[in-house]
């Protein structure tokens, strides 16, 4: 279970890492103008609560996410607290060009995960690398339209001889991941399919409103079914979103931003 969850933690940090870009696109433009929010509002802090209700305020909740972003809208730091998992505190590095570079991942002092980025010519990732309890490498191919198509994870295994003994110095590349990626006309991901080891374990759906901004989000999950729903301010920022739960009970969350002063 524990390789699922780092499994999925990478998805989510690779997919914040495609706003990076040189070079701007008609696929990543939506990137690109929802980092301009960010950074138009000057956001230094997005928290976000687990509440009991809807009417419930951001403090009768539980804090499950933090994250603090420089004045630029680059995130530096994200805290999480699921209540499923350990507590996850992350550290994002940047190289000169204003790319992300690197990822610290730290779940305990001998559970730490990095994970480095590999950039094309037009600012695409092209190889994200993890460096932890295990060595894995994932390769990322684009469509025509700039669009991120395919993810595939290799693990490094002993390689061995014909005698069923091991090589010295010598590994083995597997392909254990793939994810692939769909896109409607507007370039908004509409669905993702996860393989691990062959097998087909997840799909998500996508709906997206007249703005663009993603309004549900549907996961079957080895024949489970969870779904959220998305609500944003005037201002395009997600301030809310309801996860409705496997046995049928719902989940409240609560998104509060905290601003850097005018200059």
């Amino acid at each position: 279970m524990r390789r699922l969850f780092i499994f999925f933690i990478i998805l989510l940090v690779a997919g914040s890492a495609e706003s990076q870009i040189r070079e701007i696109s008609n696929a990543m433009q939506k990137s690109i103008e929802q980092r301009n929010v960010i950074k138009k509002n000057r956001i230094k802090l997005a928290l976000t609560a687990m509440v009991p209700n809807k009417k419930s305020s951001f403090y009768d909740g539980q804090l499950v996410k933090r994250e603090l972003f420089d004045t630029t809208g680059k995130l530096l730091t994200r805290s999480e607290y699921e209540a499923y998992s350990d507590s996850i505190y992350s550290v994002y590095e940047y190289a000169e060009d204003g790319y992300l570079s690197q990822i610290t991942k730290k779940a305990s002092a001998n559970n730490v995960l990095t994970i480095t980025y590999t950039y094309d010519s037009l600012g695409r990732i092209t190889r994200i690398t993890n460096y932890g309890s295990e060595h894995k490498d994932y390769v990322c191919k684009y469509d025509k339209r700039g669009n991120l198509v395919l993810r595939q994870g290799y693990e490094y295994y002993p390689k061995f001889d014909k005698k069923g003994k091991t090589i010295p110095n010598e590994t083995e590349k597997i392909l254990v991941d793939e994810i692939k990626y769909k896109y409607n006309r507007k370039n908004n991901l509409i669905q993702e399919k996860v393989k691990i080891n062959g097998k087909h374990i997840r799909t998500t759906k996508f709906r997206y409103n007249k703005k663009n901004l993603k309004t549900e989000e549907v996961n079957k999950y080895l024949g489970n079914r969870v779904k959220y729903k998305y609500k944003y301010d005037k201002n395009l920022r997600l301030i809310e979103y309801v996860r409705y739960n496997i046995d049928g009970s719902r989940s409240y969350f609560k998104v509060e931003y905290q601003y850097y002063e005018e200059i």
